[in-house]
């Protein structure tokens, strides 16, 4: 719950920026109207179109199938060292392609079919799967035989088959599927299977390099031109990625939730299915423009679909898959090995003969943070910077702010801005603290306003209104509803008074008057 309803809530705010987005245009066509529903994608695509204007036809023209294929077995390469040799082998359709997949040391791990396109007789979608599973016989690893199947559209005269953004995420999200596959090392069947909520992590995490800009230019090539997909295009593809996640989260994430809500159940005696469902989605704020994604009444995943407590897998997935490529991307090296070594054995060669938390553990060095998902998103809000954070940061801040002294060296003042003082004076100018032009305003009005005090003026715009006359701190007001600045105010105190005042500051009052040093034990800091 805790996971679902701190991605839920960012996403249903963000939902409803998009949401007033859309609402211009709708009112333009039906003036007094109430947007609905069963608008949004309608309303949705004419935003996408006049925000992002990201052409998907020519974005194909860099996707041919055979370019994204040669793109996952580079990017494999670059990873783990495997390559993927053709070879000629039994098929099941004469479209299908075979590759002997051969390990860093040439040694053979395994083999890869692929099978791309539809027929009357095969099944919409996509997946990965076995025909072969590694397994141990006499001591003795026998490779796995996998199988991606996808359903994309053929080749036309001389043209290609071209696949969309979403067709070539899927490819490189299937080919995740077949590298944990091969991978695979485990001796008994029974540890063979990873939990629900972690298999689809070797899929996800393969999404995110599927477009990365480095990725991107070495297999994104025109297939008539040959010409290397143009950064333009790169920059429309990478902004458009963030459009609607409000709503595609709010969705995902609604669905998940009453998914909880109904398991949890103790007594379920008469219940009236939709009345629950609307309650538990009105008290969390979904909007009614927004429906989960599925409804109880046709929610098969949750009652025969083997997804009962479990549809928050997706999420969770993401969050675990975000994470991990943000460690390659902190390194500095979207491919870097060591990196891959890890997530090669000691996760996706290990089936599930650890726990998959605890695996995940052995590589990352720690619990998975979901900030990379919400960023990825487009969900993420940085936390706002408190006053006293920025006073530390920048000197002009430390010099004519922290200390005062207008009467003599033994009546020292630290006097700390109000935060919501300052924010509503730069909001009047459309200013933030967030930015540098926000930050130096901000440093303007403080030395401005300074300034005026010692000519005998008041304090009013910026700092608390009350001002005593004693070796103190003036700490922000109302001081109990701002504790949390209090700590950043210290780093302050010992930064920058320890040596010259501490030795004389033994009194900090707040506003009411009340001497807290003793508490806070300043000197000790």
């Amino acid at each position: 719950y805790d996971l679902l309803e701190e991605i839920f809530f960012p996403a249903v705010e963000s939902a409803k920026l998009e949401l007033e987005e859309m609402n211009k245009m709708f009112q333009q066509d039906y003036p007094g109207e109430t947007f609905d529903k069963a608008d949004w994608w309608y309303y949705a695509e004419k935003v996408r179109k006049s925000k992002y204007q990201l052409d998907e036809e020519a974005v194909r023209q860099y996707l041919s199938l055979d370019n994204v294929r040669e793109g996952m077995f580079y990017l494999a390469n670059r990873l783990y060292g495997i390559t993927f040799r053709p070879i000629t082998a039994p098929r099941y359709h004469k479209e299908c392609t075979v590759y002997q997949v051969l390990d860093h040391d040439q040694s053979h791990l395994g083999v890869l079919y692929i099978d791309p396109h539809p027929r009357k007789e095969k099944s919409g979608g996509a997946w990965c799967g076995n025909f072969v599973e590694q397994r141990y016989v006499n001591g003795e690893r026998k490779a796995p035989v996998v199988g991606i199947v996808c359903n994309f559209t053929p080749a036309t005269g001389n043209t290609p088959s071209l696949l969309t953004f979403d067709e070539a995420e899927t490819m490189f999200h299937e080919f995740g599927h077949a590298l944990h596959c091969l991978f695979a090392d485990v001796r008994y069947r029974g540890l063979a299977e990873v939990e629900g909520d972690f298999v689809e992590l070797p899929s996800q995490v393969m999404e995110n390099w599927a477009f990365h800009p480095e990725i991107l230019k070495v297999y994104a090539t025109h297939h008539r031109t040959g010409e290397v997909i143009p950064d333009a295009l790169i920059e429309k593809i990478q902004r458009a990625s963030l459009f609607n996640q409000g709503f595609t989260t709010t969705e995902l994430a609604a669905a998940a939730l009453i998914d909880l809500d109904i398991h949890t159940l103790k007594q379920a005696t008469d219940i009236d299915i939709n009345a629950f469902e609307s309650y538990n989605l009105s008290k969390r704020g979904l909007i009614e423009q927004i429906a989960p994604r599925y409804r109880y009444t046709y929610f098969s995943h949750i009652f025969a679909g083997g997804y009962s407590s479990g549809y928050y897998f997706y999420l969770w997935a993401e969050v675990l898959d975000k994470d991990a490529f943000e460690a390659f991307k902190s390194s500095h090296d979207i491919c870097d090995t060591a990196l891959a070594h890890s997530f090669r054995y000691d996760l996706l060669a290990q089936g599930g003969q650890r726990p998959g938390m605890e695996m995940y553990r052995t590589f990352r060095g720690a619990d998975p943070d979901k900030s990379a998902m919400l960023k990825a998103r487009g969900l993420w809000s940085e936390p706002e910077e408190q006053i006293e954070e920025a006073v530390v940061e920048h000197s002009a801040f430390i010099d004519n702010i922290i200390l005062y002294n207008n009467q003599s060296p033994y009546t020292t003042a630290l006097i700390v801005p109000n935060k919501d003082k300052i924010n509503a004076f730069l909001k009047e100018q459309g200013l933030s603290l967030k930015d540098e032009e926000g930050k130096k305003a901000a440093i303007k009005g403080i030395r401005e306003q300074l300034a005026a005090f010692e000519k005998g003026g008041e304090l009013e715009t910026m700092f608390p209104h009350r001002w005593l006359p004693s070796t103190f701190a003036v700490l922000p007001e109302p001081f109990t509803e701002q504790n949390g600045m209090i700590n950043s105010t210290m780093k302050v105190v010992r930064g920058k008074v320890e040596k010259a005042y501490a030795d004389r500051l033994d009194h900090m009052y707040t506003p009411e008057g009340k001497n807290i040093y003793n508490e806070l034990n300043i000197k000790s800091l």
